[in-house]
């Protein structure tokens, strides 16, 4: 499959270089800017007087080839005053290009690939460049634009190189949907499903499907924040849209081009793990009351004695053994190797790249090998037609992708237990994988098959997944007069998943050999996707209704389907230990899914320009949902809906002060409609379950929720107001949104009668709402020819609030922090997602009230279903530097997030277990401890708790059965952080290095990522390490440390 994919790709590329023509001058050269010596892309130039000409590569670089030595090239770009130049017969010719101060017709993608220029724009669009993406090369292209975009929420899960990433664009709008934008890829949805999602009992994040585009391949991203951006998509877009325009070979040099890059990434564990080094494992002051207990560390203060180790029985200095989390997590290395080639012509361009990603986690057995190709051609036929394709493959391979939030199977549920005397080396055994003969688990703890040997989790995880995925996109415009144009678009997108050893919807299996299931369940799993998108559009340019009014404009009509298909088989008890395949188990069921659905749509835009200076834009679409189509329903299937914004240009309308270099005002209104995202849910479904009666399946109803046939399309409102301000000759930029949104008719579960025999049902009755404010400010701070100084910021902040959820105004529960008193949910009249659960009992001082429990003040709780904090933070900030001097440039960018909270199940099980700092009072557990806080009467706590009574203090439960150590409230942290994204010190090599070599251009970058904090206020874990991505933001458990990594990069262009 992947030799024919580069046998087809290679004909087209061979076959688009033959238009190159041979001539008898070529001028070469490099454009720069005036004002900073910055190389300029994709200036035009042009021989004067004839259609020959081309455009600057990435670094400012052209070629052209003339006729005549003594011709006029002319040299234009968007925001420069152009240039003419008359040659002398030399080969080489450096331009410097003037910044115009009119530089206000920069121009943007917006919704189906249409470019248009930012002033007539009256919505929020932000649009950011692939190199400023590449600086340092990710995985997937969502980690390289985190903190990057005002109103954009990036979130990762903290599975590492795999994992899948959560975006949300202007808060929150679905209770029971993902939330999450529509992706277009060259003018084709991309399917991007997360492929499993942990839960309260563990699982495992396969990563999404836009990590099958290699960050690499992009040239720009386009984020269509508001409603009247998106409105145009249709329901999909009601979350927003992510455009990803993909290299295409313009701009890169005449002729035959050649680029190769490779970046290699060393990875380390952000190692924030902090316990107590005092204390070594022991209950109440003294030995375990298990002799093999490594965990509890309540023991007596650390000397150096000799005590019998709780492992083998040996004498062993009772004493710090050292940092375990270093001694199981290794420094992984990543390697990128890209190689790109180009042709460019009169006619048109093409570019083909491979990529090839070595890639593995800080857990070493956890690896990601990727080869993926593109393919992009523009051709001009004839002066009327444009064709376009694009091609898109890659072939992904994972294996041991790390379990977490759960504790069988999980490698830090044991690690961050450890007392601090144990040395987990001492429980790697003799086959180096924590196993006794090879396959079976070596105990760490024979009284609880809960606590995995952490090297068994590691070496021992037979989980591997390989995944496929084609996307291609063909799209063709014939202009019929110089006003009028129709065009068309089609294009599929086509994955396929393998599942080894682990389950479709990211639930983690029981590994054969593991103490908790030794016999062990074992799995294989085929899931297909497949996506199909086709448009056809009649529309006009500029046509001109009077002198000073003219209008651009289309109608279209599309059409969307999907469907997906999960077959597979589930073995359990392996039969003849080590053969890891289902065939080899006592017992197999088949497992199977199926489902399809589509949507129909007209729609229109119409572009209104008055004198140049005031648009006016209003779109309408309507959409047929089949998910909302059924025999005999009488409700709508469809629904209409529209937006209008309006830009003006001030600047142009009222005289300013001198420091304005351009104003504008904007505004807009949006709605747009949504059909339930899932099928079959206006009818009963059923299925097979089990291996029934005599082996053979069971018929029976799919899930627990009674159809509703009368569902009708939820509806989301927007306003949006905002300002675009440039001053000091365009050097400082200001652009502020207002926005207001409103989902109404969200489609909801409410609970059902018992005596259905079903849980729920479906009905329209959810209401959420989000406001809030976006800045973003570009400032060239040093402008003096070798050196600059560019700074940018960007703040959001979104309030959310839940207006309804169902027919009681009940909480819709998304998430939970399993076994301690705290959840994640939707609670009418707080805002999306917050964290609830039990609380102290405070006095009107706000003094937590004590109860004694055997002699021991113990804190009281109340549960009451009390708000601890919100899952998603409100405000988030990005702040970037980019300094140039001479060859240098050196770019750091900082992203934090302000206001949110995380429940941690770490810091609770290390209170548990006495590895918390806080379980150690300022002069040491032998001297006492005070509990602050009042008694029940209101007395003050005068007890001095004695070293036995300290460890009941966190542990011994109080009358409504809850520990310290597992409350609710004590366990919520405020996830405040300042992070140290992005750095990356660049030389370019000078061309007079180069100017005898082969080579067109050299960089050579040392690059950094998710370095530090400059602020965290999470102890001991990342303060974004959530078990999923879904909804439910908010929980920690059991987490992988996150990397930090340093690394060198090298490009170079032939």
């Amino acid at each position: 499959m992947i030799q024919k994919l580069m046998n087809m790709f290679l004909v087209v590329f061979v076959f688009s270089a033959f238009n190159i023509s041979a001539q008898t001058t070529i001028i070469t050269g490099t454009i720069t800017d005036s004002s900073d010596g910055m190389e300029l892309p994709s200036v035009t130039v042009q021989e004067k007087g004839t259609s020959n000409g081309t455009t600057s590569d990435f670094n400012g670089k052209y070629t052209i080839e003339i006729s005549n030595k003594n011709a006029t090239l002319q040299f234009s770009y968007l925001g420069y005053k152009t240039k003419e130049v008359t040659l002398n017969g030399e080969p080489l010719l450096n331009v410097i290009l003037e910044q115009s101060s009119e530089a206000l017709d920069e121009v943007v993608i917006t919704a189906f690939g249409f470019e248009k220029k930012t002033k007539s724009i009256g919505y929020s669009i932000t649009q950011v460049k692939g190199e400023e993406l590449n600086r340092v090369k990710t995985t997937s292209p969502l980690q390289a634009l985190r903190g990057k975009v005002a109103g954009v929420n990036i979130s990762n899960s903290s599975t590492g190189i795999k994992g899948s990433a959560r975006v949300v664009i202007r808060g929150n709008s679905s209770f029971n949907g993902n939330n999450q934008p529509l992706y277009i890829i060259d003018g084709i949805s991309l399917q991007n499903e997360q492929l499993g999602s942990a839960g309260e009992w563990g699982g495992s994040d396969n990563g999404d499907g836009l990590s099958a585009i290699n960050p690499d391949d992009i040239k720009s991203i386009s984020v269509l924040k508001g409603g009247a951006a998106a409105a145009l998509y249709g329901s999909r877009a009601s979350n927003g849209v992510i455009i990803i325009k993909t290299k295409d070979g313009k701009g890169a040099k005449k002729g035959l081009g050649i680029e190769v890059s490779n970046q290699t990434l060393f990875t380390t564990i952000n190692d924030l793990y902090d316990p107590q080094t005092t204390y070594g494992n022991g209950i109440a002051g003294g030995l375990p009351t298990n002799p093999g207990d490594p965990f509890n560390s309540w023991g007596p203060r650390m000397d150096g004695s000799l005590r019998t180790s709780p492992i083998d029985g040996s004498q062993q200095p009772y004493e710090y053994a050292g940092d375990n989390m270093e001694r199981v997590f290794s420094t992984s290395v990543n390697m990128t190797n890209s190689i790109a080639l180009t042709s460019n012509t009169d006619k048109g361009s093409t570019r083909f790249s491979a990529t090839h990603i070595d890639g593995k986690d800080v857990a070493e057995t956890s690896t990601l090998k990727r080869v993926a190709f593109s393919l992009n051609t523009t051709q001009k036929l004839s002066d009327k037609l444009t064709f376009n394709a694009s091609v898109k493959f890659s072939d992904q391979d994972e294996r041991a992708t790390p379990i977490f939030s759960t504790e069988p199977a999980s490698i830090t549920g044991s690690l961050r237990r450890f007392a601090p005397n144990i040395n987990v080396n001492n429980f790697i055994g003799e086959y180096g994988n924590g196993t006794i003969d090879g396959i079976n688990e070596l105990s760490i703890f024979d009284g609880n098959i809960y606590r995995t040997n952490p090297w068994f989790a590691l070496h021992n995880n037979p989980t591997s997944m390989e995944k496929e995925r084609l996307l291609s996109a063909v799209s063709a415009k014939y202009d019929i007069s110089e006003s009028l144009y129709i065009r068309g678009q089609a294009g599929f997108d086509k994955a396929t998943n393998h599942y080894n050893n682990t389950l479709a919807n990211g639930a983690n299996l029981n590994w054969p050999g593991i103490r908790f299931y030794p016999l062990g369940q074992l799995m294989q799993q085929t899931q297909t996707i497949d996506q199909f998108d086709a448009d056809v559009f009649l529309g006009t340019d500029f046509l001109k209704i009077t002198d000073k009014i003219s209008m651009n404009g289309f109608v279209g009509a599309g059409t969307f389907s999907a469907k997906a298909e999960n077959a597979g088989v589930l073995g359990n008890q392996v039969v003849i230990p080590g053969l890891y395949t289902v065939l080899n188990t006592a017992g197999q069921s088949g497992l199977y899914g199926y489902q399809a659905r589509k949507i129909n749509s007209l729609y229109g835009s119409a572009e209104f320009s008055f004198a140049d200076n005031i648009y006016l834009t209003a779109t309408a679409r309507n959409d047929w949902f089949s998910t909302l189509s059924a025999e005999g329903k009488t409700t709508p299937n469809n629904d209409l809906y529209g937006s209008v914004s309006l830009s003006v240009i001030l600047s142009d309308l009222v005289k300013l002060p001198e420091v304005f270099s351009f104003a504008k005002l904007r505004g807009g209104y949006s709605q747009v409609a949504g059909g339930a995202d899932q099928p079959y849910g206006l009818g009963l479904t059923y299925g097979l379950v089990g291996q029934g009666h005599l082996g053979s399946p069971l018929g029976a109803i799919n899930g627990g929720v009674i159809p509703n046939a009368f569902i009708t399309p939820f509806e989301k409102n927007e306003t949006e107001f905002g300002l675009d301000l440039k001053f000091f000759d365009n050097k400082l930029s200001v652009d502020f949104a207002y926005y207001s949104n409103q989902t109404l008719k969200d489609i909801v579960n409410a609970a059902a009668s018992p005596a259905s025999g079903f849980t729920s049902t479906t009905i329209n009755l959810g209401e959420i709402t989000n406001k809030g404010v976006e800045l973003l400010v570009n400032w060239r701070a040093i402008d003096k020819g070798d050196l600059a100084l560019d700074l940018s910021f960007n703040y959001t902040n979104n309030k959310s609030l839940v207006v309804s959820t169902d027919e009681n105004n009940g909480i819709i529960q998304a998430g939970v922090a399993q076994l301690f008193q705290s959840n994640i949910g939707h609670i009418p009249g707080q805002p999306f997602g917050v964290i609830y659960g039990n609380s102290y009992v405070r006095d009107d001082q706000g003094r937590i009230v004590h109860e004694l429990v055997d002699g021991v003040p113990v804190a009281k709780s109340e549960n009451v279903n009390k708000v601890l904090g919100l899952g998603v933070a409100p405000t988030q900030v990005g702040f970037g530097t980019n300094l140039r001097y001479k060859n240098f440039t050196l770019n750091t960018f900082l992203e934090g997030k302000f206001g949110g909270s995380i429940v941690s199940n770490t810091n609770k099980t290390m209170k548990e277990f006495g590895l918390h700092q806080v379980t150690v009072p300022s002069g040491g557990r032998e001297n006492g401890f005070v509990p602050n806080g009042v008694l029940e009467g209101g007395g003050a706590i005068t007890q001095n708790l004695s070293e036995s009574q300290i460890y009941q203090y966190w542990n011994l439960t109080n009358s409504l059965g809850a520990s310290r150590s597992q409350l609710g409230e004590e366990n919520v942290y405020k996830n405040d952080f300042i992070r140290i994204s992005q750095l990356s010190i660049a030389y370019r090599i000078p061309d007079d290095l180069l100017k005898d070599m082969f080579i067109q251009s050299a960089n050579v970058s040392l690059v950094g990522n998710n370095l530090g904090f400059l602020l965290n206020k999470v102890p001991n874990h990342d303060p974004e390490a959530y078990y999923n991505t879904r909804n439910g933001q908010g929980v920690e458990a059991n987490s992988m440390p996150i990397g930090k990594s340093f690394g060198l990069s090298i490009n170079l262009k032939f």
